[in-house]
């Protein structure tokens, strides 16, 4: 026997067994209908690859979180994630009465730039010398205090000793991603004929 209730309510049951000699007893059970957990948890999120994204749920007293790709938290109402691939988030919330509501949200996960701050070079001392960089929309360089503007993609740098200058670029979606290159400053050679 099956019924389903869609309102909050307490009611009886009585079930009634008759024996073969005819013989009857009944027992009467008394159930309360209880309401469905009201859920709140994280929205549907953008993000870049490695972010660390923390979780969240309410309305319950247990929450266990599954993915698509196999991730499975189990009684954690604020887990914390590392973004590594595009997932949809299940979290399942259960009450103090053991009812259960669930929710899903969708997670996007954008590459970072390929970041190029060019090879290892090197520049006669007294010279300028041009840094190159790609992977990216935008550009900061730095130490800026030895070029000529450090958010160009490719500044000018004025260097009296070897330098490792740190190149952070940022794509469409504001994924931010490092590389490194360094400048080493040749000193002229003292030749001398005898």
């Amino acid at each position: 026997f099956t019924d389903t209730y869609d309102s909050l309510q307490t009611f009886s049951l009585t079930l009634i067994v008759t024996s073969n000699f005819g013989c009857i007893d009944s027992v009467v059970k008394n159930f309360m209908i209880y309401p469905l957990p009201t859920i709140t948890h994280t929205p549907d999120l953008e993000t870049c690859l490695n972010d660390t994204l923390n979780l969240f749920a309410t309305g319950g007293v247990i929450y266990d979180w599954y993915s698509n790709t196999g991730d499975t938290i189990l009684n954690e109402q604020n887990p914390v994630v590392i973004s590594d691939t595009d997932k949809i988030f299940t979290v399942v919330v259960t009450d103090v009465n053991q009812c259960q509501s669930s929710g899903t949200f969708n997670i996007v996960v954008f590459p970072l730039p390929q970041t190029n701050a060019g090879a290892d070079s090197f520049v006669c001392i007294g010279n300028t010398y041009q840094l190159n960089g790609s992977g990216g929309v935008s550009f900061s360089w730095q130490p800026a205090n030895v070029l000529n503007n450090a958010n160009l993609q490719n500044p000018t740098a004025t260097i009296i000793d070897t330098t490792t200058f740190i190149l952070t670029s940022l794509n469409r979606q504001g994924c931010k991603n490092f590389d490194t290159v360094t400048i080493n400053v040749q000193f002229p050679i003292n030749a001398t004929i005898n």
